[in-house]
């Protein structure tokens, strides 16, 4: 007797569930959205990216013609397999694929295309990225490069001793000048 009710309610229960997510469904506006090959729900199409060792067949954008919708993820991404689609993207409709969403428009690099992005790249090409400002802080990037290759080549020597237990030997910054 308690088992036919725990089923009877599970019945009702799932019966209950296809209903609404029907109802959602059909309350949503069609989209006129390019084709894709379908996703799975977390991780999307990730498993169709060329090279991949689960699918050795991937699915070509050639395949589903010039446009293609994959989901890396939960992210849509257009894709276009055609010089004359990317074309349109980059040359004709580069003002309505340049903007990125994001919350805070302060940066150049997140910032919706407009006249704040604008006016910020002038400042950035004309201050920061000007040949000469560049220019007076090459030793940050010479210092760098030594710091790294150090860390590079005292890491390596650290995994051949027998001794890793220990931590590799930390260097002295180089300065310029020394």
């Amino acid at each position: 007797m308690e088992a036919s009710w725990l089923v009877s309610a599970f019945t009702g229960l799932a019966f209950l569930v296809i209903i609404i997510s029907n109802i959602i469904r059909y309350r949503r506006p069609k989209q006129n959205l390019p084709p894709g090959p379908t996703p799975r729900p977390i991780i999307g199409n990730l498993n169709l990216l060329a090279g991949s060792i689960f699918n050795p067949t991937p699915i070509t954008p050639l395949s589903q013609g010039e446009l293609m919708q994959p989901k890396f993820g939960s992210y849509p991404v257009l894709v276009a397999s055609s010089p004359e689609m990317a074309k349109q993207f980059l040359k004709t409709h580069d003002t309505v694929f340049a903007s990125r969403p994001a919350h805070n428009f302060s940066d150049v690099t997140w910032a919706p295309y407009g006249s704040h992005w604008r006016q910020a790249r002038k400042i950035y090409l004309t201050e920061i990225f000007c040949s000469k400002r560049l220019d007076s802080y090459e030793y940050i990037r010479i210092e760098e490069r030594h710091n790294f290759l150090y860390s590079f080549r005292s890491s390596s020597e650290w995994l051949r001793t027998p001794q890793r237990d220990a931590k590799p030997p930390r260097r002295k910054p180089h300065r310029q000048g020394e």
